[in-house]
């Protein structure tokens, strides 16, 4: 039988040939990360809650303790002590207060943890690799000590030099990309086998009219 070669086939070979020089191989790590996050879609199930907050005295109350601290410390020893930082302490305390969010997805039951160990995403600026050290314990950590132990973290996240240990055994994460400006919000996928994660979006002024018809600047995160 003798076979047909039409306008349309003609065009289907060229694509195939043209398309290689526009392939994009993945890094393992891309795979894997694809694959797992993937799965912990399908596998956890997921809804989000979304809010605003007026995080003005927060950033006053930051100032206020950095102040604090390079008065009683060498002032090249103090922390930034960034808002990320204070958001660890308040989600672990919170954590505490609600362990359902503080817990782990087994095969056949959900696993309710006495400590609170939060993982944050660090962009480590090589190879598009992200990874999540944690800080053991927040519940039971100063904002102090918080901020020594993220600073250093980040560093050896960025020198890729983090141990197992340092990277593993998160119980819930935090995702903050505040420092993209115009990105107010989003939704992050939970980590498995935790049970849920907090998506930080930046901080921004805005206008809000009072009850006696005034309007003030809050600066929302």
């Amino acid at each position: 039988m003798a076979s047909v070669t039409t306008p349309f086939d003609m065009q289907i070979r060229i694509v195939h040939k043209l398309d290689p020089s526009n392939q994009l191989t993945l890094s393992e790590y891309r795979v894997a990360l694809s694959k797992m996050r993937s799965e912990a879609k399908s596998y956890i199930p997921h809804y989000s809650l979304e809010a605003e907050l007026d995080v003005g005295k927060l950033l006053k109350l930051r100032s206020e303790l950095i102040s604090k601290l390079k008065a009683q410390h060498n002032a090249d020893k103090v922390p930034k002590m960034t808002i990320n930082d204070f958001i660890i302490k308040a989600s672990a305390l919170a954590c505490m207060k609600v362990p359902e969010v503080n817990s782990s997805f087994m095969d056949d039951s959900i696993r309710k943890h006495d400590y609170v160990n939060i993982s944050f995403a660090v962009d480590t600026k090589s190879r598009d690799l992200i990874l999540s050290p944690v800080i053991c314990n927040a519940h039971e950590k100063g904002l102090f000590q918080i901020s020594t132990e993220v600073g250093m973290l980040i560093n050896k996240a960025r020198a890729g030099k983090c141990q197992p240990d340092e990277i593993h055994g998160g119980t819930f994460s935090i995702s903050n990309l505040g420092m993209v400006g115009s990105l107010k919000n989003f939704a992050s996928i939970v980590y498995p086998p935790q049970a849920a994660v907090i998506a930080i979006g930046g901080i921004q002024k805005t206008l809000v009219p009072t009850d006696d018809n005034k309007l003030i600047i809050l600066m929302r995160h």
